[in-house]
């Protein structure tokens, strides 16, 4: 092979070697890079998709739960069961069924359900009531009594109808079935249902919401990028969504699938709470990713979201990449056969003639070697005749010397052999060997003497030891060198040298002589080893140990540490607090005999993993009950890890209480309660003002028709005074609900307690002893006097009922200051100053099991007709209008203790109580009044007539703003608040703008959040509540038009 074609060969293969090495390392490199970002984005991706589930089934129990306590579904049950007519009201089956259709259409206009039914347990469990989306388009529709249907045994009945009270029932995601057949088309959809109980606790039936889950599974399946897939599953092994329909919902369709057997690297997933990305190989060996992201919905149906991206679509980039190196190597690699074959032929030319006249050299001598020739060529051949001239001058002298070089090579080898082995071991030591003379001059010096003082050979060698000695440590080097030169050997004696920056070294040093062929001592060998390393690593160990500890004994939990057969091996000062066993008691204990059940689902957990062969604990944090050494029990959360050692495993646990956290739970629950019963009373309170609005203003004037009928004006009378109890009751309603208007000032509260005695004496009667107990003079607080005054009124007559044969009525103030230690458990409570008012009797007391049901609206204990329930619920809501807080206390024959907590005044807003109203005055004013009830309205343009004033009327604000916009002049704006389409603010907002002086006066039975905010009337509103009389109306129009 010619050195043209080997030159050739060379450079392309050193091309094609370095353009495939940057090839494949910039594939691998990418594909490296590339995993963990896809790994990130497809989790990200799944955990955002679950999450989408998670939201469209978190509300639907709460639907559920609002359609159960509809006052129609008791209304219905009521009627069904005593023959078609409501023993309360009279009202028929017929009309409570249309009034329950009527709540369910309006509810499914704003949930997506499919269907919203209520089935009775009687006939074979049929249908009472359905709602669904069977209409045209989708639309709501009610089903006739034709269509509704009997679900005899199915499973959601059945296990719904056996739920005791508050129970819930979730169904898994599945296809909409009637009667066992599956609805086409195809409707998703997760059943929530609820049992109905009657009075006396028996089944009555079940109310059951059908959630439509397409719109979200729908989401998911188009959220997927490009060439990846996405499915969701269950525990069952079913497919929600796939990339191939058809295998969506299998066991549903007569197909069934199995998930776990499809994606195996994800099957131990199964009931996981955590999400998981991962790696996978394909049957070609090429890595693709995966990631699933778990959930329970409504807390019970295990689902999981799986995302996977293919390797052929996150390495695209690196695929591209590989492909362009490979094109430009191809190009280089001829680029580099064409360069190598130039080179060469220029190479090649001059040597081709200079090997030909050297071959002829045997036959012609020197001469014929052409020392004349030009360029390298001519170079080349006269360097070669001085070679070969000095070749032949040299080679007598080298055969004389072959011979004696033969007979001292043997000794020669055998030397060296010796000093290269002494000096290998000397060069390769990780220890610095230093040699110096008697005197203490240094003769050797290894590499790694030179790393470890920072000397090299050559500054060192020469040099006193001195140079490696601090000042205060000659002495001891002295003594060392004494020692050798008298034989000594001295082992590992650790001291501290000098390196040549002058820092300190510490260091063991072996010292021993050197002895030559006599024996006699001609060195010192010193060899030494760095400590410093071995001293930091000690150090930082201890410290580790010292942080570990400080951590446990630090931390808020309680921490265990076990051996595998339950031995307790650590124990630190939080286990101590919470459990009652100091660390030395518990440490040796066995921890399933010390706290927990010998025998318990811990025990079975610990003998299960050990005979699992894993090393990762299954369920790390769980719920468990714990022992105290009081021999109490409380709820407690578990985090376990195991740790291999070399004798078996160590257990670290982590206990935390969860007594508080519980209690707090339960707290938000009964907030929630009452505050969705408060939104129901609200707008029950809305209507029924605005009919007693009507009842009372005409009432009025049916009384002034027949006062000389002494008959007729006592009927009257008697619809009077029913009005005015159901104005109180709408006004109870309201403060419960914490939506009655409040007019907060700042007051003195020891004197109206005063006032108010007064007024309790006449009504409580001699046999109630009625005694105040003031802390100082005055107790100012920021309250509406009015609302205060009847919350007194309320839990006076309560303590009245409580003591039927007389009793001590005890009323204190005080100023007290809560702290973070009362409001901890108490959320709703800021830490700080209150004005304190405590009403207490010496009656029967409250069982202990009602106290949580006390503030219930319509709870009572009195017995049938002797209250409404309403009384202690006002005081409630009146109290959390007002920013307090209210508490109970009550122990059953020995009294009760109501103590309301209120913001404190400063005293220097306080006002003298208004003066008396005047008498009725009208005018002659143009008003204009917005109302959408026409009962109300041609009420109030009656009594406005009445008083003189000119009208104009208009049932919503698009009527009002028209009339306004037509240029119609009027003095005053009376406007209800709540109104279909735009309320009464949003209306005046509009009719500032064109009218900024306009003045306006706000009426309504129910403001929700439109004029009220924290309690209070916003700034310049004028309110006035209904239901009112002509004599109100007539004063606060005057007031209006004055302000």
């Amino acid at each position: 092979m010619t050195l043209t074609t080997r030159l050739a060969i060379a450079m392309i293969a050193l091309v094609a070697i370095a353009v495939s090495a940057v090839g494949w390392l910039s594939y691998r490199s990418l594909e490296q890079a590339l995993a963990p970002r896809m790994l990130d984005r497809i989790e990200a991706q799944s955990r955002f998709a679950v999450s989408a589930l998670e939201a469209r089934a978190r509300n639907t129990p709460g639907d559920v739960t609002t359609f159960q306590v509809l006052p129609a579904v008791d209304g219905l049950m009521r009627a069904r069961l005593n023959g078609g007519i409501d023993p309360v009201d009279g009202t028929t089956e017929a009309i409570w069924r249309q009034r329950l259709e009527s709540q369910l259409v309006a509810q499914m206009t704003l949930k997506p359900a499919h269907s919203l039914r209520f089935i009775g347990i009687a006939d074979n469990h049929r249908e009472l009531v359905r709602v669904d989306r069977s209409g045209p388009g989708g639309a709501v529709r009610i089903g006739t009594e034709a269509e509704l249907k009997q679900v005899g045994d199915a499973a959601y009945f059945r296990d719904t109808i056996d739920l005791p009270a508050g129970g819930i029932y979730v169904s898994p995601i599945g296809l909409n079935e009637e009667n066992g057949v599956v609805e086409t088309p195809h409707v998703a959809t997760m059943a929530i249902a609820k049992p109905v109980r009657t009075p006396d606790g028996k089944p009555f039936g079940i109310v059951i919401i059908d959630a439509d889950m397409r719109p979200t599974l729908e989401s998911i399946r188009a959220s997927v990028r490009p060439g990846e897939f996405v499915y969701v599953v269950d525990a069952k092994g079913n497919y929600l969504v796939h990339p191939d329909r058809s295998r969506e919902f299998g066991a549903q369709q007569g197909r069934p699938t199995n998930w776990q057997r499809d994606l195996p690297d994800l099957s131990a997933a199964l009931g996981t709470t955590q999400s998981i990305a991962t790696m996978t190989s394909d049957p070609d060996g090429r890595q693709s990713g995966v990631a699933l992201a778990p959930a329970l919905l409504a807390g019970r149906q295990w689902v999981a979201v799986i995302e996977a991206a293919p390797n052929s679509v996150f390495m695209a980039p690196a695929t591209a990449i590989r492909n362009s190196s490979i094109l430009v190597g191809l190009f280089a690699v001829l680029g580099a056969g064409a360069l190598a074959w130039l080179v060469a032929r220029s190479l090649t030319r001059p040597i081709t003639r200079l090997t030909a006249a050297v071959e002829r050299v045997t036959e012609q001598g020197t001469a014929a070697i052409p020392v004349n020739a030009g360029g390298e060529t001519g170079v080349l051949a006269r360097a070669f005749v001085r070679v070969i001239d000095e070749a032949n001058a040299k080679t007598v002298a080298l055969e004389c010397e072959a011979a004696e070089h033969r007979r001292t090579e043997a000794a020669r080898d055998h030397h060296a052999e010796r000093e290269r082995l002494f000096a290998a071991a000397v060069e390769s030591s990780n220890d610095a060997i230093i040699t110096e003379s008697l005197d203490g001059t240094i003769t050797g010096w290894n590499p790694a003497a030179e790393r470890l003082f920072g000397y090299s050979e050559a500054e060192a060698v020469g040099q006193h030891i001195a140079l490696l000695v601090p000042p205060n440590r000659r002495a001891e080097i002295d003594d060392i060198m004494r020692r050798i030169g008298s034989g000594e050997r001295i082992e590992r004696n650790e001291t501290v040298l000098m390196r040549k920056d002058g820092s300190p070294v510490d260091a063991t040093l072996s010292v021993a002589p050197i002895k030559g062929l006599s024996g006699a001592i001609i060195g010192i060998s010193f060899v030494g080893r760095d400590m410093t390393e071995s001293r930091k690593a000690q150090e930082t160990l201890r410290e580790s140990a010292q942080l570990a500890r400080g951590i446990i004994d630090g931390a808020l939990d309680a921490f265990v540490q076990i051996g595998q057969n339950g031995v307790i091996r650590d124990w630190n000062t939080q286990a101590e607090t919470i459990f009652g066993w100091t660390r030395e008691e518990a440490l040796g204990r066995n921890v399933f005999d010390l706290m927990g059940r010998p025998g318990g689902p811990l025990r079975t957990a610990l003998a299960g993993f050990l005979g699992s062969g894993g090393e990762l604990v299954r369920q790390p944090r769980r719920e468990v009950q714990i022992r105290r050494r009081d021999g109490t029990e409380f709820t407690a959360e578990l985090s376990v890890a195991a740790l291999k050692t070399s004798d078996g495993f160590v257990f670290n646990g982590f206990i935390r209480d969860l007594t508080d956290r519980i209690a707090t739970e339960d707290r938000i629950r009964q907030s929630e309660k009452m505050e969705a019963v408060g939104q129901l009373t609200g707008g029950i309170a809305h209507d029924f003002n605005n009919i007693l609005t009507v009842i009372t203003g005409t009432i009025e004037i049916l009384t002034d028709a027949v006062k000389q009928e002494p008959q007729l004006a006592a009927i009257a009378r008697m619809i009077d005074e029913a009005a005015t109890r159901g104005a109180d009751l709408t006004q109870q309603l309201l403060a419960f609900a914490r939506k009655q208007p409040l007019e907060p000032r700042e007051i003195d509260v020891n004197a109206l307690i005063v006032d108010t005695t007064n007024l309790l004496r006449r009504t409580l009667g001699e046999q109630v002893d009625i005694r105040s107990a003031f802390e100082d003079e005055t107790c100012l607080a920021v309250v509406d006097p009015n609302r205060l005054a009847n919350a007194l009124l309320n839990l006076a007559l309560n303590a009245r009922d409580a003591m039927p044969q007389g009793g001590r009525l005890t009323i204190e103030t005080a100023s007290v200051v809560l702290d973070e230690s009362y409001g901890g458990p108490h959320d709703d409570v800021p830490p700080g100053p209150y004005a304190m008012i405590a009403v207490s009797d010496t009656g029967v007391g409250i069982a202990a099991e009602l106290l949580d049901k006390v503030f219930d609206p319509f709870f009572t204990s009195k017995g049938p007709g002797k209250g409404t329930g309403l009384g202690l619920s006002m005081v409630y809501g009146f109290v959390k209008q007002s920013a307090g807080h209210i508490k109970i206390y009550s122990e059953q024959g020995h009294g009760t203790t109501i103590r309301m907590y209120l913001p404190p005044a400063s005293g220097a807003a306080l006002v003298a109580d208004a003066a008396a109203a005047p008498d009725l005055e009208g005018g002659h004013e143009t008003i204009l009044v917005v109302e959408d009830d026409k009962l109300v309205r041609d009420y109030v343009l009656a009594q406005l007539h009445g008083l003189g004033y000119v009208t104009l009327e208009a049932a919503n604000a698009t009527e009002a703003l028209a009339i306004i916009e037509a240029g119609t002049p009027f003095d005053l704006l009376f406007t209800d608040v709540i109104m279909p389409g735009l309320n009464g603010r949003q209306l005046a907002e509009r009719v500032f703008r064109m009218k900024p002086d306009l003045k306006v006066l706000f009426t309504s039975g129910y403001t929700e959040d439109a004029i009220i905010h924290h309690g209070r009337l916003d700034e310049g509103v004028l309110l006035l509540p209904k239901p009112y009389r002509k004599s109100e109306l007539a004063a606060m129009i005057r007031k209006a038009l004055a302000d």
